[in-house]
């Protein structure tokens, strides 16, 4: 089934804001009523994909469902099948998804459905693919769309994909660079999401004895 393509129903950029969203809503749903256009079927159809644009996309839950339905249509649709398989094709594979993490709420993103994600586009099969090809342009695009994909992905999956990288960018010193900083990065802020609340704790309580001791009378 071919999914409506709501953000050009609505004419806003699939990085639009709830507020751009409802502004393209408010100004559409203006123009094309059908107490302004009486008679006129088109504009009625187009009226109501409008409000069926609307209220999907205005719904959090609704639109992160959307955006996952949209990416999956376009990584597995008509563009990719009449394409030799080739590192090229891995490397579009890795930009759509890129595309779609910047549509995603990370706050409310499922770590095991972008885990699975990264992971079919660095396959076994894949990365074989890609170590016996000789294009360093490529590797160094496709390990730099990766790493921006996975900025959200917690520490505990971040490993693996970051080993999977290496075997790509082999012996590239600016690759392994890159996959080496996300890596630290993921590290720290496991350990800081590990004992935040300890520090905050403990912090907290050393305030409360501070203001303890100082507000007592000499």
């Amino acid at each position: 089934m071919h999914l409506k393509d709501y953000y050009k129903i609505l004419e806003v950029s699939p990085r639009a804001s709830q507020q751009e969203i409802k502004q393209a809503y408010r100004k559409l749903a203006h123009l094309y009523h059908p107490d302004k256009n009486e008679g006129n079927r088109m504009a009625e159809a187009h009226f109501r994909e409008i409000i069926e644009a609307y209220n999907i996309l205005s719904d959090p839950k609704q639109r992160d469902s959307y955006n996952y339905q949209r990416w999956n249509q376009r990584k597995n649709g008509k563009k990719y099948n009449n394409l030799t398989f080739s590192p090229l094709v891995v490397l579009q594979e890795a930009i759509s998804l890129r595309e779609y993490m910047a549509t995603v709420d990370i706050f409310r993103m499922n770590q095991d459905a972008l885990n699975f994600q990264i992971n079919e586009i660095l396959s076994t099969h894949n990365i074989t693919l890609l170590a016996n090809h000789n294009n360093f342009a490529i590797d160094i695009d496709l390990i730099k769309e990766i790493l921006i994909a996975a900025k959200s992905l917690d520490y505990k999956y971040a490993e693996t994909v970051a080993e999977k990288l290496k075997i790509i960018a082999k012996d590239n010193n600016e690759a392994i660079e890159m996959i080496d900083k996300y890596i630290k990065q993921k590290r720290k802020a496991a350990f800081w999401n590990k004992y935040k609340i300890a520090l905050i704790l403990l912090v907290t309580i050393l305030l409360c004895t501070m203001i303890y001791f100082f507000s007592k009378p000499l």
